[in-house]
């Protein structure tokens, strides 16, 4: 095949890119996606050589030979090809894979790299190719088949020894196990009762304002019960009060940094109440590119996988200039800012900023849909707040009192509003954020927003005196927000893996959430015991941060891959041999008697559920279900050598309250039956909730409950909603509330949308290594990139059903 003179190809990993790159360097310049990674270790076998230094069999992903072959071809056609996966390991990982499996040169000057998609950066990018960074790709497949090791060795340990299709992880194992350990200090947690006493007093023109009570005969008064709280408001009551002391100043409140990809998910998180995983989906829309007219698209923020403050030169110099023209020159700092990266950061990107600053959101609010708008707002704001001034308070402490007691208060007023003008963040905002990382306030609030005019010795009268009952507040459990700060402080994970940590812990059912804060499941909990006792040295926050390090020491070239690998085998697979020898599977025993036998009973974790079995299984086969919402470690832990729980008196009682909700839910009346004019109501059977007849057996309508997931049904024609439903063997499918009219169906999630290659509509594929969004015409190409380095494998060589299986189980419907 002929070559086009001065043709170049680039490869990037997801075609979203394709439109913006082609834009940016013209005719010359092909553009293809490989979709992602192209070639991986196998799914079903281990795919690692122990034997031979721990070398990976890679093999091509199932169906991305067709890929590989197209991009063959487009190789055969030019005379430069780019290879411009993302800017991490992983795109590092990725080039590197498609130069073997294209037959390029390793040592070629073929890899670029753009933290940002403008003309700029992917122009300077393509002037100034690198090699491929193998450092980088060592460090990515040190992960990789590290994870695969374990993943593959201590599922099935945890399959043999408390329920099959469990998984586990370096990183996912220790992340529920945090959530585990808040457990445990929330169960052991023993409330303090405290009081606070706060005095209202006024001035002579009866201005009065509130303070509070500090020091009492000279000590700080530590009040733990009504007798003592009322002898102090009594000795107060008697007391003359005049102004002690008057401290006022001005307070500088400094902006917060640009965004990183860990705060960044935290305060939407807070905020916009995205998970991370949608927080990340919607950032690489925005990097990757948005059509703001026709032909015209454009990469709006930079790369958003980062843990760097680092923002160039040029970038602050834009920032303070625009500042000036649209704010005024007092709200520029009189330095450029430079906020500090930690030091364990890569430091490899900038921060998350806008690529172009005058791309203001209200600009850019007509292209984008309502979650690119809420979050690029978010970002642009953030980041030219953080290059503003410093909003400026005027600041008043006050002590008033006498000899015996002084009560105090702090007042503030705001005097220039500097960056708050752009990221306000409310007092509510910053009370809810406090509580969040906070366990106790002991010391109250004192502060008591604007105060009166207060000189030295101006004499008061107490008003009102008011003892107000505390206690201590129990640990508070993680949020989405807590739990990635917390992950990122202890250094498990890396910036592109704090979603898919949060993403992987909840899809294995290991943690629920509830009123936005992570409560560990009882599998969870049993789980995460388990490995604990057996192997507390891998699964621990020290060791998980310490193999970050080593993955980290490998990328810099001060480690070879092969020997951190054999570091950690030898003395896990000693430990794998060990747990599976000598540890029982986990049944756990309860206080509950066996209805036939008298023995105690166990609690028994299988793939669908927990129920309770008699102690003297095989002799005695009696059992118990357990509901499902039934939370049987109610104080999060327990002993793994003498696994026992006092359950019986609270499952009793469950069960009745259920039995009772149960029979006035199934009177519920839900309209009149078609057929025969009496009420249809509520029924509840093993498929989940439905309509039937009141009159049954003599008439024997039903109809499934349609409640619908707000998405309108992708058939032509239909005005019909998708509505969850189960099939005979309880797997979730879905379909459309105008059945039988409209026969649509589908296994997967439709998300509402079509897709941009084929028009079919587009689904959600939900798999172990986390959710994908793809198209529903096999045959269409189209994949959107939803990479996955999560420092998790998630491998586990658990058989899948059949595709027959599932297509005759769906027929059935």
């Amino acid at each position: 095949m002929r070559k086009s003179v001065g043709k170049s190809l680039i490869i990037v990993e997801s075609p979203g890119k394709i439109k913006t790159i082609k834009k940016i360097l013209g005719s010359n310049f092909e553009v293809k996606a490989s979709m992602g990674h192209v070639i991986d270790l196998p799914t079903r076998t281990l795919g690692v050589n122990k034997k031979k230094n721990f070398e990976p069999e890679y093999e091509v992903i199932p169906k991305k030979d067709k890929v590989i072959e197209e991009l063959k071809r487009e190789v055969e056609k030019v005379e430069n090809v780019f290879l411009a996966p993302d800017p991490d390991r992983e795109g590092e990982a990725i080039a590197w894979h498609l130069a073997r499996a294209l037959n390029l040169n390793l040592d070629s000057y073929n890899r670029v790299t753009f933290n940002s998609i403008t003309p700029k950066a992917v122009s300077e990018a393509i002037e100034n190719p690198t090699k491929i960074n193998i450092d980088k790709v060592n460090a990515q497949q040190g992960r990789r088949i590290l994870d695969r090791l374990v993943g593959y060795e201590l599922s099935p340990l945890l399959w043999r020894k408390l329920q099959k299709g469990l998984s586990a992880g370096r990183v996912q194992s220790v992340a529920v196990l945090l959530v585990c350990q808040r457990e445990e200090e929330i169960a052991k947690f023993i409330k303090e009762e405290y009081w606070l006493i706060d005095g209202i007093f006024q001035k002579k023109t009866a201005e009065s304002f509130k303070s509070q009570l500090i020091r009492f005969k000279g000590k700080k008064p530590k009040i733990t019960n009504s007798a003592e709280a009322g002898e102090i408001v009594e000795a107060c009551r008697s007391l003359e009060y005049k102004v002690l002391k008057t401290i006022n100043r001005e307070k500088l409140k400094r902006p917060p940094a640009p965004f990183i990809t860990s705060t960044l998910q935290q305060e939407c998180s807070r905020y916009l109440n995205f998970a991370p995983n949608r927080t990340m989906k919607v950032a690489q829309k925005l990097y990757e590119g948005v059509e703001i007219e026709k032909g015209n698209v454009v990469g709006l923020i930079t790369y958003m996988r980062t843990d760097s403050y680092r923002v160039v030169p040029e970038a602050i110099a834009e920032a303070r200039e625009f500042i000036k023209n649209n704010y005024g020159k007092e709200y520029v700092p009189a330095k450029e800012r430079f906020f500090k990266t930690k030091a364990a950061a890569q430091d490899a990107h900038e921060a998350i900023r806008p690529t172009d600053i005058k791309n203001t959101p209200e600009k850019m609010k007509a292209h984008l849909t309502n979650d690119e708008y809420r979050l690029y707002n978010m970002i642009w704001k953030r980041y030219v707040a953080s290059q503003s001034a410093d909003a400026v308070f005027d600041s008043v402490a006050v002590e008033l009192g006498n000899d015996q007691v002084i009560f105090k208060s702090i007042g503030e007023t705001l005097k220039f509003p500097g960056f708050l003008t752009l990221y306000d963040i409310s007092v509510e905002d910053e009370k809810e954020k406090k509580n969040e990382e906070t366990e106790n306030d002991e010391e109250g609030e004192i502060f008591n927003g604007r105060l009166p005019k207060l000189t030295e010795g101006e004499v008061l009268s107490m008003k009102e005196i008011i003892p107000e009952q505390k206690f201590t507040k129990e640990p508070p459990r993680y949020s989405t927000a807590t739990l990635i700060k917390t992950l990122e402080e202890l250094k498990i994970g890396r910036p592109s893996t704090y979603a898919t940590i949060v993403n992987t812990i909840l899809d294995r059912n290991y943690v629920e959430i509830k009123e936005k804060k992570f409560f560990a499941t009882d599998i969870g909990i049993a789980a995460s015991v388990l490995l604990k006792g057996y192997f507390n040295d891998l699964i621990n926050v020290e060791f998980t941060a310490k193999m970050e390090e080593e993955l980290d020491k490998i990328e810099e070239g001060q480690k070879d891959w092969h020997e951190v690998l054999s570091e950690f085998y030898s003395p896990f697979s000693e430990k794998i041999s060990y747990a599976d020898k000598n540890l029982k599977r986990l049944n756990v025993m309860t206080d509950c008697s066996c209805e036939k036998c008298k023995s105690p009973m166990t609690v028994v974790f299988s793939e669908k559920g927990r129920f309770l079995a008699c102690s003297k299984y095989p002799n005695c086969r009696s059992t118990r279900n357990i509901p499902n919402d039934f939370v049987i470690f109610e104080k999060g832990i327990f002993d793994i050598k003498e696994p026992k729980i006092v359950i019986n008196e609270r499952l009793t009682a469950y069960e009745k309250q259920n039995q009772v909700v149960r029979e006035t839910a199934e009177q519920t009346v839900m309209g009149k039956c078609e057929k025969c004019g009496k009420d249809m109501v509520l029924k509840k059977g093993p498929y989940g909730e439905f309509m039937a007849c009141s009159g049954y057996p003599a008439c024997r309508n039903a109809k499934p409950i349609k409640k619908d997931i707000g998405i309108n049904c992708p058939k032509d024609g239909c005005a019909g909603k998708i509505m969850v439903r189960k099939s005979k063997k309880g797997r979730i499918f879905y379909s459309c509330t105008e059945y039988p009219k409209c026969d649509f169906v589908s296994w997967d999630r439709p998300t509402g949308e079509n897709c941009p290659e084929c028009g079919s509509f587009l689904i959600v594929k939900v798999s172990k290594k986390g959710d994908k969004t793809a198209c529903s015409n096999k045959e269409c190409s189209y994949k959107p990139d939803e990479k996955s380095d999560n420092g998790e494998s998630e491998d586990t060589p658990k058989t899948r059903k059949k595709k027959s299986e599932e297509v005759t189980e769906l027929s059935e419907y």
